[in-house]
Order: C-alpha cells, then structure tokens, then sequence
C-alpha cells in the first residue's frame, strides 16, 4: 500500500463477536487497521488518556441504549479529542438521527448494510468528512438548519433553571439526586427544572441539552 495512508480504527461493540465480526469487515480495507476494540465508548476513552492505546483516526460506535449515556459518551469524546472522527453503527429512527446529529457525530451506517457501506461509511469519515446516506442527508440539512435558527434565539432561564444547567454540564456528570442535595431542593424539584430546560431548549435528553446549552456559549 506504497503512498497510501492507512487510518487506524477503534471498534466500541458490546458483543465480542459483533467487535470481531467488524474488525474483519473492516479489514477487509488495506486503508483500515482495527487499533482497539472495547464494550463502551468510556472504556476507549480512558485506555487513550492512560496510553494504553493510540488515539483511533475513527471509531465506530453501536448504538444501543440508554441514548441519553450514548450522547454524552460522543459528546466527551468529541471534546478531548475532535480530530477522532466518529461513526454510529445501528439502525435510526427520526429521534435517533436527531441524537447522533446533536451529539457531534460524523453520521450514522446501518449493521444490515453491505459490507462495501461500512468500509466506504469508515474510509469517509476518517478522512474527515460525513457520511451521509439517503437519511442523514436529510437530517443533516434539517439539522443545521435548526442549529442557525437556535443561534439566533437564546433561551431565557431563571436563576434556578441556570443552576441546574450548570450544575448538569459539570465534567462530573453528577446525578440529579446529588444536584437535588446540592441545591437543598428535592429531586422532584430538580427534575421539574430539566422539564423546563428541555421544553426551551426543544430537546429530550439530557446529552442533547448540553450539546445545545454549550452550542449557545451558556456553559
């Protein structure tokens, strides 16, 4: 493969066969080297921050529930390393597009896709472009659309609903009920403000929320 660069690819499957299944597709690609393969997109992320693996030129990662955890894991991934490309392997529906769309993704490819699709969908984004098939090309415009419209709408916040958004985007991640404590309110409490937040930021995940929160320059 003289004068060809070869991009270097982790896989984030739950199933082991399904990691070993992609690895040999993938593979299949002398432009492709599969560098790591782990069961969570945090796994990878802590084995990189500790050296035990290199930084991955793409990851490919299933989308599986909670997508609420999924988003974040893309979006702290996307932030301590935004030139690692990543790509979601599953099967969308519009809520989900929407989630891939928000959380910083490069695009979406389905696991019953022809082999060809999940190469061509790797060797794309690695180089650093988006993949888009017949649905994300449709929600890629409509997303970037809606991301010129938001930015030209802040939300108004109270005091108490900035609080919770701040104390939401803390690197911690901490849980509602440690807001709660932290606030002296109760979690019912804490929770009727993420409704809020949620209802004004047009959003209906957490991770969605922040991702737009820091999009708008409030944390």
């Amino acid at each position: 493969m003289t004068g060809k660069r070869q991009y270097r690819v982790a896989v984030v499957y739950h199933a082991p066969v399904y990691q070993e299944g992609i690895a040999l597709v993938l593979e299949k690609d002398e432009r492709l080297r599969i560098t790591a393969r782990y069961a969570s997109l945090d796994a990878l992320a802590l084995a990189v921050q500790s050296g035990q693996v290199e930084v991955p030129d793409v990851v490919l990662v299933e989308l599986a529930p909670p997508w609420e955890g999924l988003w974040g894991a893309v979006m702290r991934w996307r932030e301590k390393w935004p030139t690692a490309s990543v790509l979601v392997v599953g099967e969308l529906t519009e809520h989900l597009a929407k989630g891939v769309l928000e959380s910083g993704a490069h695009g979406a490819v389905a696991l019953s896709d022809s082999t060809l699709h999940l190469q061509q969908a790797a060797y794309c984004v690695a180089e650093g472009g988006l993949y888009k098939n017949s649905w994300m090309e449709r929600h890629l415009r409509a997303g970037r659309n809606s991301r010129g419209m938001r930015q030209q709408a802040v939300p108004k916040l109270t005091p108490q609903q900035a609080v919770v958004l701040r104390l939401m985007a803390r690197s911690d991640s901490p849980t509602y009920a440690s807001i709660a404590q932290e606030m002296g309110i109760g979690v019912r409490t804490v929770e009727c403000y993420r409704d809020d937040l949620f209802a004004k930021f047009d959003v209906h995940t957490r991770g969605a929320l922040l991702y737009r929160a820091r999009e708008l320059r409030l944390v």
